[in-house]
């Protein structure tokens, strides 16, 4: 978040390649997150049945 601020004190608006790629890493791990906790799920409501 700071370095936002910092690119928006100095009137850049594209954000930097590592911003770029951190935004890509935390999209990759929610989207794995979100697979794993419907695969446990789906594990759990197979063992209810």
């Amino acid at each position: 978040m700071e370095l936002l601020a910092e690119n928006k004190g100095k009137g850049v608006r594209k954000p930097s390649d590592q911003t770029l790629r951190h935004s890509q890493l935390a999209r990759m791990r929610k989207i794995s997150q979100g697979s794993e906790a419907l695969r446990h799920a789906k594990s759990q409501t197979s063992s209810t049945k």
